[in-house]
């Protein structure tokens, strides 16, 4: 009979060889070679005793070579981020100090070309204190990969059909609305079932999404700040018609003490992700109410200085003792004649316990069968000070994120304006065209002179000094510099000039409306009145020059810009009331 303790002799501190251990093994060899997974014999001292065919070829390592040494050197066990687990973090070395089983499949062994594969590993103790440990691990890569395509499936699958389910459910909640749908009696019994199974569809879709999610590590998790007490009683609200419905005994335990009098509970602060708790005690409230045909569901928080407890107790139809280990498997239903009548899918219990590991708490479930169950969540607590610290920051958090969502709102007004006044402004250059949009980057044109009125002028143009032409828009000044024009050259030569026109830059917002685009008659009194101040002797000449034809002034881009955000100012003032 094959017998593994037969390895673990008193020679097994000793260099061993591959044919030595094979004399260990005895008629047992054969067994382990037709073993698909890996398995090692190791010693007390960490020295390996044996090793079968498929731990070489997972490994890399020959039998010859592996045998004798320490098993870390072959069997390099790491974790998620890449680091060799030594020491007593190593589960080959636990289990040779503590000899308590270990099993896992969260974990990676390096192999000799460098590979890092995941595996399962299972670490059996042999015997006492003074034997070794059996290891046996597993290449899970396949597994995992097609895992990962079942849940990629499943979530491309359940968002695709959510959305139709949705719309199906708003329908039929239209349908049932007497606002909206007028229904004869009989019609409605049938849309209100309609209606109540396409919900439940659209949970388990729902929850579908959230297992994949789950088990790909992909759940986000935002915790805050949150009264225990508070959130559960807010839940059991939630769900207390049903249970009135039911004629259940509905009881909020911290509400009561042993009397059924008002009491006051302290206050239990935790921080964990809000949505998750609430779909895990939403989930384990409303299963109490399920399966209790009759009689009493209680919640209750309590508490020490170091966890809080949220319990629901009912007096429903309990759970066999022979389920209860598989109760959080997913898909896994207790299946006796109380159970097949009540709707599920198998995939609550699993996804809370997932959900309740993830904001670093746990699940746990007591119960008799035919007497009731007790569901606990236990949460780590902290102290009022912590509560109040890490509320700040949340507050200060939430602040920012809502001065940037006001920002991109007010973008957006800016936006919305700027298409309505440019809108406008399209349709006052329809009427005058000398009337430019901000959009249209073009500058006002220059005014072209006409051919001087006094020919002495042009006489001798070497001596006439170079002029400024001046081109005066409201309320900039533009000014390009061109030289005197030459006798022989005529006045339309001088649009040939190179003009270098100062671009407008944008000013604070002053303009008041659109009208208070200034009229050319309006424009020339104020520049007149200006000139006679600071030279009157000059006021008629300098205005001659820098107006010759007295053409219509065109608004420029500062005019267009002001009005624009004047515009959105009030548009957003406006929206504001």
């Amino acid at each position: 009979m094959f017998n593994l303790k037969n390895i673990f002799n008193e020679k097994s501190g000793e260099k061993v060889s591959k044919n030595t251990s094979s004399s260990f093994l005895g008629d047992g060899k054969a067994i382990l070679d037709a073993v698909d997974d890996g398995v090692l014999a190791v010693d007390q001292k960490g020295n390996i005793l044996a090793i079968n065919p498929a731990a070489e070829q997972i490994t890399g390592w020959s039998g010859s070579d592996a045998a004798g040494l320490v098993f870390n050197s072959v069997l390099k066990i790491t974790n998620n981020d890449g680091a060799e687990m030594l020491d007593i973090s190593n589960p080959v070395n636990r289990v040779l100090r503590t000899n308590e089983n270990f099993t896992t499949r969260d974990l990676f062994i390096k192999t000799q070309s460098g590979k890092i594969t995941p595996i399962f590993l299972a670490v059996n103790s042999i015997g006492g204190s003074n034997s070794g440990v059996v290891v046996v691990f597993r290449d899970i890569s396949k597994e995992l990969s097609d895992n990962r395509e079942q849940a990629e499936f499943i979530s491309t699958a359940s968002h695709e059909m959510r959305t139709p389910v949705a719309s199906i459910e708003g329908y039929l909640g239209l349908a049932l609305n007497p606002a909206t749908a007028t229904i004869d009696a009989r019609a409605k019994s049938f849309l209100e079932k309609a209606h109540e199974n396409t919900q439940h569809l659209g949970q388990l879709f729902q929850d579908l999404l959230d297992i994949t999610k789950a088990e790909d590590g992909r759940l986000k998790n935002e915790p805050v700040v949150l009264d225990a007490t508070e959130f559960a009683r807010d839940i059991w609200e939630g769900l207390k018609p049903k249970a009135e419905n039911k004629g259940l005994e509905y009881i909020f335990m911290p509400d009561h003490n042993a009397t059924g009098e008002k009491t006051i509970m302290p206050v239990f602060f935790i921080h964990a992700d809000r949505d998750h708790l609430h779909e895990v005690l939403n989930n384990l409230f409303e299963n109490a109410i399920k399966y209790t045909p009759s009689g009493t569901v209680a919640v209750n928080v309590t508490g020490d200085n170091d966890s809080v407890q949220i319990s629901v107790k009912d007096s429903g139809i309990g759970i066999p003792a022979e389920d209860l280990p598989h109760l959080f498997q997913k898909f896994y239903r207790v299946d006796n004649s109380e159970t097949r009548e009540i709707n599920g899918t198998g995939l609550g219990l699993f996804l809370s316990r997932k959900l309740t590991e993830s904001i670093g708490g746990k699940l746990t479930v007591e119960s008799e069968y035919k007497k009731g169950s007790v569901f606990t969540v236990k949460l780590p607590r902290i102290t009022r000070e912590n509560a109040e610290s890490l509320k700040a920051k949340e507050d200060a958090k939430k602040s920012e994120e809502h001065q940037k969502i006001e920002q991109k709102r007010n973008q957006r007004e800016i936006e919305e304006a700027d298409r309505d006044i440019n809108a406008i402004l399209q349709d006052e250059t329809m009427e005058h065209p000398n009337i430019e949009t901000a959009n249209n980057q073009s500058t006002p044109a220059l005014t072209e002179p006409t051919a001087p009125e006094n020919p002495k002028e042009t006489e001798n143009p070497q001596t006439q000094p170079m002029q400024t032409q001046e081109v005066l828009s409201a309320p900039t000044v533009q000014t390009v510099s061109q030289p005197q024009p030459q006798p022989q050259e005529s006045a339309q030569s001088i649009q040939s000039v190179p003009q270098t026109v100062q671009p407008a830059q944008p000013t604070q917002p002053i303009a008041q409306n659109i009208a208070q685009v200034q009229t050319q008659q309006a424009y020339n009194q104020q520049t007149t009145q200006t000139i006679q101040q600071t030279n009157p002797s000059a006021a008629s000449q300098n205005f001659s020059q820098t107006n010759p034809i007295n053409t219509p002034v065109q608004p420029t881009l500062n005019d267009i810009e002001r009005m624009k955000i004047e515009y959105a100012q009030k548009m957003m003032a406006q929206r504001q009331k």
